[in-house]
């Protein structure tokens, strides 16, 4: 079996499985439409398949456990443990395996020691793909349609904490790390991540929200790939479950 490490450079972008191969390629991480998918048309135009990291890591373990014993592990539909990084508004920050069938509640007071300051719980982003309220807290960390899903990154937010803020930083995120190949994402990822600094400040005016608002709805349809698709979905998410946050930018105009 013959392995070969390629160094990538960090683009965020490249976590998209065609970006990846574009770059293994020499080119710019940009991805690709799809069909033809890489299994069909992948690394120099051959079958490719794309695994994540976090699978192959589990390898090894199938292999010496036997698959039966590693079901064990976890909920039947979710075998298997998956790591979980944790940040934020927490006493031990870290990345943490654990079992799929763990709740966010466990994940954060079980293994993160609980809040600072032992404040309430006021938000959690899943990385910068979704928004979970405190009432949410007892949802498994799975894939299941009520479950944590995305990466399993859990950042917490206490009372106290400003969900505008927090959401400015993300929309700054996908700014960043946009690759700027389809114009939906592009430009929706800038003037997001513009507007919503306005709203911020106190600056915004009534275009700015309504403009903010479209913008918000229409990148996820009209993007080329999934960082588009979701570049606009956890502010949409905090805008529903934490509309006071957002209330007192308004009124501030």
């Amino acid at each position: 079996l013959e392995i070969y490490v390629a160094r990538g450079a960090g683009a965020y972008i490249c976590g998209e499985e065609t970006a990846l191969i574009e770059s293994l390629e020499g080119k710019r991480g940009h991805p690709r439409l799809k069909p033809p998918f890489p299994v069909q048309v992948g690394l120099f135009g051959k079958p490719t398949v794309v695994n994540n990291v976090e699978t192959i890591c589990n390898v090894p373990f199938i292999i010496n456990m036997g698959w039966e014993e590693y079901r064990y592990i976890g909920p039947s539909d979710y075998a298997g443990p998956k790591l979980f990084p944790v940040s934020g508004r927490v006493k031990k920050p870290g990345v943490y395996e654990l079992p799929m069938n763990s709740t966010l509640r466990e994940v954060i007071f079980k293994y993160a020691g609980g809040t600072l300051g032992n404040k309430k719980v006021k938000a959690v982003f899943s990385g910068a793909l979704d928004c979970f309220s405190a009432e949410e807290l007892d949802m498994p960390m799975d894939y299941s349609p009520f479950g944590f899903g995305g990466t399993g990154t859990v950042i917490v937010l206490t009372e106290g904490d400003d969900v505008v803020e927090a959401c400015l930083q993300v929309a700054k995120f996908y700014e960043h790390e946009t690759c700027g190949q389809c114009t939906p994402c592009r430009v929706g990822c800038h003037e997001q991540a513009f507007l919503l600094e306005k709203i911020y400040r106190g600056e915004a005016t009534e275009e700015d929200w309504e403009g903010f608002l479209f913008i918000n709805k229409y990148i996820q349809p009209t993007s080329i790939c999934g960082l588009g698709a979701v570049a606009g979905r956890l502010i949409k998410q905090a805008m529903e479950k934490f509309p006071e946050d957002f209330e007192k930018y308004k009124k501030a105009v």
